[in-house]
């Protein structure tokens, strides 16, 4: 069985970046590996997580709410993002891809978000 919000490209972009985040999280040193390293996967665990319970909901309101928790998490991550490469935790290319994907996420979830402004339902 498929769910509706894994079709969503925005939650398919938003899983591969978690699965990256975690990928290089883990070669984070000691030091930076239970804070920042935590932290970051806790975020970006939070933007699939977040586009999923949003689908679910019926009212566009409550769509919205999540969604914009989910786009809350990705702008988390962009700080978390910098500090690593400040700490010398990413290399540039991993920096540059995941500051991308970040940027990619957030103008889908600013177009998802408008979208569901535009459907909605009896009850609002």
């Amino acid at each position: 069985m498929e769910f509706g919000f894994e079709k969503l490209e925005v939650y398919q972009l938003a899983i591969e970046f978690t699965d990256k985040v975690f990928s290089v999280s883990s070669a984070f040193s000691l030091k930076v590996q239970s804070s920042l390293g935590d932290q970051f996967r806790r975020a970006a665990i939070s933007i699939p997580n977040n586009i999923a319970e949003g689908s679910a909901k019926v009212s566009s309101r409550e769509k919205r709410q999540f969604y914009n928790y989910a786009l809350n998490s990705t702008n988390e991550c962009v700080p978390i993002i910098t500090i690593a490469k400040n700490q010398n935790e990413l290399t540039g290319p991993e920096h540059d891809y995941m500051r991308k994907t970040c940027g990619r996420i957030y103008m889908m979830l600013v177009k998802l978000i408008k979208s569901t402004d535009m459907q909605k339902t009896d009850n609002e």
